[in-house]
């Protein structure tokens, strides 16, 4: 199954990228908590294309594609924004960060806790990112 949702880079369309994530995870079999932390993974993904990629300007779009299978749930980020190949980001000490009452500057270690792979491309000045939550065992079997 592969389903495609195109929004803008105003933050508000993220409400839209969370019903599209969480509707398509549970149709793919994952039980409640798992589809949630899939939600949260794409969210900061998004933020970040929305941030940074683009820098708050809210007139950009970015597509968010969709595929599962019976072993794997995939999701696509294609935006036009500046790239930041987000494997080789080095997440901050998370004590120093508490310690510090540091706000923010997490996203990316929460999304490479809550997702089995990360993949990052850069094709033709697009910035393809893809992360892959892999289905439990029972849902695969089910």
């Amino acid at each position: 199954m592969k389903e495609k949702i195109t929004v803008t880079s105003n933050l508000e369309d993220l409400y839209l990228v969370r019903c599209f994530i969480g509707n398509a995870a549970c149709r793919a079999g994952f039980g409640e908590s798992e589809t949630w932390k899939i939600i949260l993974a794409v969210d900061e993904a998004c933020s970040n294309v929305i941030r940074h990629a683009y820098n708050g300007k809210t007139d950009r779009n970015f597509e968010i594609t969709v595929e599962f299978d019976d072993n794997r749930f995939v999701v696509h980020i294609d935006d036009a924004g500046s790239g930041y190949d987000l494997r080789n980001h080095r997440a901050p000490n998370l004590q120093d960060c508490i310690a510090k009452r540091k706000a923010g500057g997490l996203g990316i270690r929460i999304i490479k806790e809550l997702v089995d792979e990360i993949d990052y491309q850069q094709v033709d000045n697009r910035n393809k990112l893809t992360l892959t939550k892999h289905l439990p065992l029972e849902a695969a079997n089910a």
